[in-house]
């Protein structure tokens, strides 16, 4: 833990009020997914987003030291290991389970999760997703 002088303190107080939050935007996994058998057959794209809003401003905003951030690497490593070998039919149900698993790691942090996917829909040029946002 760091041990910051009585300015840095004060600052520290006078910045809790400030919204800070840790964002992966298109984190790519290949998760078997789909309605039918056929379409869970094969792995498909997925890209995962997350927001993760801090409680207050985190302590590596001034000790630039890494333990004192959430990890990216190590929340997109939870994410891969939570959709690694499962298989799932709707991507609401795997924006719901990464919710539920990072909350229960994350207690104090409210989450925004995005899921998306980029299904063979006639005409669909873009993508479907589906986003829990706290």
């Amino acid at each position: 833990m760091i041990k910051l002088n009585k300015t840095a303190m004060q600052h520290r107080s006078e910045n809790k009020k400030l919204n800070c939050a840790v964002i992966v935007s298109g984190y790519a996994v290949l998760v078997k997914v789909g309605v039918g058998e056929e379409e869970r057959s094969a792995p498909q794209k997925l890209l995962v987003d997350i927001k993760l809003h801090y409680p207050e401003l985190p302590l590596g905003c001034e000790s630039d030291d890494i333990t004192d951030v959430i990890c990216y690497d190590q929340l997109c490593s939870k994410v891969h290991a939570l959709l690694l070998g499962k298989e799932f039919k709707l991507i609401e149900h795997i924006a719901f389970y990464i919710y539920n698993n990072l909350k229960s790691c994350y207690l104090d942090y409210s989450f925004n999760i995005k899921v998306t996917k980029f299904p063979s829909i006639k005409n669909l040029e873009g993508y479907t997703a589906f986003e829990i946002t706290e």
